[in-house]
């Protein structure tokens, strides 16, 4: 249980930081795209996460439903995070080119942190768009997305407040059952245990899953 509690806290932990940002300052500049790309990674890493602890909602439903108010929104943040935050899809990149030709023009300047930050949240709203099914039918927002324009811009940052803010609330929850399922640490002289077995700890080279 003790692993569980370290992840969802550290999943936690990246979205309340992200949070803070996104509210004093938005996911304009570098520093609020390199945040956005993290806080998709975290609720990415939460909706995988999700599936290994649900054992948990039999005595706890509560989890469940508070999952269950973003689980569409969530989907599509883990599709954004395979797609642009920690992949960068060729298939996406070429789409973005061909949607957005004033790229094309920019190639001498993209050493630029602002030229850089517009080249991410033009694969970024090419990725969003690219959320359809069979039909061409977007599957969460219901039209096309230009992240240029003020009523779209908004609509993500609803989207985004909403897992963040829903992932936070879900962690912090889970915090709390799986923190009643840990046992005390021995104190005193058992506890050089912990040590004596840490002084023994040898480090192999994990394998990718």
């Amino acid at each position: 249980m003790l692993d569980n509690l370290v992840k969802s806290q550290l999943l936690r932990a990246d979205l309340v930081a992200a949070d803070e940002h996104f509210v004093a300052h938005g996911y304009t500049g570098m520093t609020g795209i390199v945040l956005l790309k993290s806080a998709l990674v975290a609720v990415s890493n939460l909706v995988d996460f999700e599936s290994s602890i649900s054992r948990l909602y039999k005595e706890a439903p509560h989890l469940s439903e508070i999952y269950k108010t973003a689980s569409k929104e969530f989907k599509f943040a883990k599709y954004l995070r395979n797609k642009f935050a920690a992949h960068i899809h060729p298939e996406l990149l070429a789409k973005a080119i061909e949607w957005k030709p004033e790229l094309r023009f920019l190639a001498d300047r993209m050493d630029e942190q602002q030229i850089m930050q517009f080249c991410n949240l033009c694969v970024l709203e090419t990725a969003i768009n690219t959320y359809v099914d069979q039909s061409g039918d977007h599957l969460v927002f219901d039209s096309e997305t230009d992240l240029f324009f003020p009523n779209d811009t908004e609509r993500f940052s609803r989207f985004l407040e909403k897992v963040i803010r829903t992932g936070i609330q879900y962690l912090t929850e889970l915090g709390v059952v799986l923190r009643s399922k840990i046992d005390k640490p021995a104190e005193g002289l058992e506890s050089l245990e912990y040590w004596k077995t840490a002084g023994l700890t040898e480090f192999n080279f994990i394998a990718k899953q």
